[in-house]
């Protein structure tokens, strides 16, 4: 379902669209809303609804599909003028032009309410009414996530409003006070959820998802960006209540045990638990095969809340090279292909204390590792075939997920060498606006099996991934170093395990806090890639100054007349981009504050 949020927007939401049509009626008849809801097919009608707006974040460049997050980061630049990501990038997102969540959430967040306030009509078993309201308590935590992430404080949406409420009472709750209600939701639908679903049923809630919904919340509430950040210190509702807290060290304590009871949960060593999540594994034990097959075998047992996609032709076109008749819009930048580590676990550059490659005024990086060169050409293929003879030295000898993410200039990709090079069949002259901005192209989510370039394309069912075993991993180990002053060995095993599971050496030795955290943070980077996390984590993190301010790298895509020239593979500006200490959350549309005086907009717009 599409919501036009320019159009629909909180107050149209509780108003307009709720009493006057769609929400009092039912889906056939001029039924009240308490008529409907004594109808159990009309009331499964209104279940499977709160599920229809869900971001599809498989896509990357359309407002409408909600997902600007990838491309508005030093992950991706998206080769479309029209992309919404654009306006992040350039730091012209404004309360006139945003494309958040605030109304889709009011609606939805609504839609929720209305449902757990008149569940109790429908004529159910008393089992599947407790479920059904468990399913109601993670979507409304969910949404609530998505508008808390862009724009930080938001009203509280715990019940429904009536035509003749006062609208003016509207405000935004603490960032404390909504966490908190996220945390509620998922706890009550971890009481009475499934662990897993059967195959009919996937793509529903289940308690493993709230278990990672609640990880993930209390992982953001403990970051920086929320946890005693002074730029907010004086940010207050219009009754006077602070939106955010001073620090909290217990914070990060708090998320690290729900990161933790959620891995429990999940691989069954909770009292009375068999959910039997595990991290996914090939059957190959090859890494890149693990890597890749982790997105492509739907529903595996490392995927916790998914949504499922159907066949995307678009997706599918948008991470084709222009040789297979495709669009090549997802364009990865230097900055995240440098940022994969070498098959040895060395990483080839001088990171900064962030994990993120620095370069120099010519955006040079800083080679460290004894095992990476940039000049030449490999003499031959890799023994593992995980990349063919002739490609440059600069990609050769990388660790097992760069092969699985990233496609690049004389990569093998549906039979073909890629031709990245300024006249190469890929390249930008003969390409003409479908063409990579950057020298690569997305690899990761992308089926080598779908036939694009056709009357009648051929495509696999697709899902994506929300939640992942993987990443919740992740969390407790980010969130267990910065909750004690000396990294335990928990934090090792679970970083070990991604590592491992990636193909990389696991750490020996000890790590400071300040040490580990870097790794964790490049760990997040490569494991997490094109995911929606880091456009968020960055934020979190605080550093979205240093990472999305500035040029934005690739190859030479002007030059190059073969595979082996190398005036291709020079770092080259794709894009200076800009950011400000406003960006670190979404402006409010100034129509929902026209419509509600008393939400206050969000600082520096």
């Amino acid at each position: 379902m599409k919501i036009n949020k320019y159009i629909i927007s909180a107050l149209v939401a509780v108003l307009c669209s709720a009493c006057d049509s769609y929400l009092d009626k039912g889906p056939e008849e001029n039924l009240s809303i308490e008529q409907t809801f004594t109808e159990r097919a009309y009331v499964e009608r209104w279940l499977y609804n709160i599920y229809s707006g869900m971001p599809l974040e498989m896509n990357f460049h359309r407002d409408s599909y909600r997902n600007p997050f990838v491309g508005g980061c030093d992950e991706m630049e998206v080769t479309t003028g029209t992309a919404a990501c654009n306006l992040i990038n350039t730091s012209s997102v404004s309360s006139v032009n945003d494309f958040g969540t605030w109304g889709q959430t009011a609606y939805f967040a609504r839609r929720c309410n209305l449902f757990l306030e008149h569940i109790h009509l429908t004529p159910l078993e008393e089992s599947e009414r407790e479920e059904w309201k468990g399913e109601v308590h993670f979507m409304r935590a969910f949404y609530n996530f998505l508008a808390l992430r862009e724009y930080g404080p938001i009203p509280k949406y715990d019940k429904s409003l009536n035509i003749g409420a006062d609208f003016k009472q509207i405000e935004r709750a603490s960032f404390d006070e909504i966490v908190e209600f996220i945390v509620d939701d998922c706890e009550k639908a971890i009481e009475v959820l499934p662990a897993r679903r059967e195959f009919n049923y996937y793509g529903r809630a289940t308690a493993a998802a709230a278990y990672a919904l609640r990880s993930r919340v209390l992982l953001y509430a403990a970051s920086p960006l929320y946890n005693g950040n002074p730029a907010y210190t004086s940010l207050k509702s219009k009754s006077g209540k602070p939106l955010f807290s001073d620090y909290s060290k217990e914070k990060w304590t708090r998320a690290a045990e729900a990161a933790k009871e959620c891995i429990d949960f999940c691989e069954g060593r909770l009292e009375g638990t068999t959910a039997e999540y595990a991290l996914y594994e090939s059957a190959t034990n090859d890494p890149v095969k693990t890597a890749q097959e982790l997105f492509m075998n739907n529903w595996n047992d490392e995927v916790l809340f998914a949504v499922n996609v159907g066949m995307n032709l678009l997706f599918e076109q948008s991470v084709d090279p222009v040789s297979s008749q495709g669009f090549s819009l997802y364009s990865p930048s230097q900055q995240m292909v440098d940022s994969y580590r070498m098959l040895n676990g060395e990483m080839p550059f001088e990171t900064d204390e962030n994990g993120n490659v620095t370069y120099d005024e010519n955006g040079n990086p800083n080679v460290v590792s004894s095992s990476y060169t940039e000049t030449g050409f490999a003499k031959s293929a890799s023994a593992s075939g995980w990349y063919p003879a002739n490609i440059s030295n600069m990609y050769v000898g990388r660790e097992p997920r760069f092969y699985a993410h990233i496609n690049y200039c004389g990569s093998q990709w549906k039979g073909k060498t890629l031709q990245m090079w300024s006249t190469g069949l890929d390249g930008i002259k003969t390409a003409g606006a479908n063409h990579s901005k950057t020298g690569y192209l997305m690899k990761k989510f992308a089926d080598e099996g779908a036939v694009t370039g056709s009357a009648t394309p051929i495509l696999s069912n697709r899902s994506w991934i929300f939640f992942r075993l993987g990443e919740i991993y992740l969390n407790y180990a980010e969130a267990l170093n910065e909750a004690e002053d000396t990294p335990n060995a928990d934090v090792y095993e679970y970083l070990n395990a991604i590592r491992k599971r990636g193909g990389i050496p696991e750490l020996s030795g000890t790590y400071s806090q300040a040490q580990m955290r870097t790794l964790i943070r490049q760990e997040r980077r490569v494991e997490l890639a094109f995911e929606t996390h880091r456009y968020f984590d960055v934020r979190r993190w605080k550093i979205a100054e240093k990472t999305e301010n500035g040029p934005l790298y690739g190859m030479n895509i002007n030059a190059g007349t073969s595979q082996v020239d190398p005036v291709y593979y020079k770092r080259t500006v794709v894009e200076n981009r800009k950011f400000d200490e406003r960006n670190y959350l979404f402006p409010i549309n100034k129509d929902e504050i026209e419509k509600v005086p008393n939400i206050i907009q969000n600082p520096g717009y």
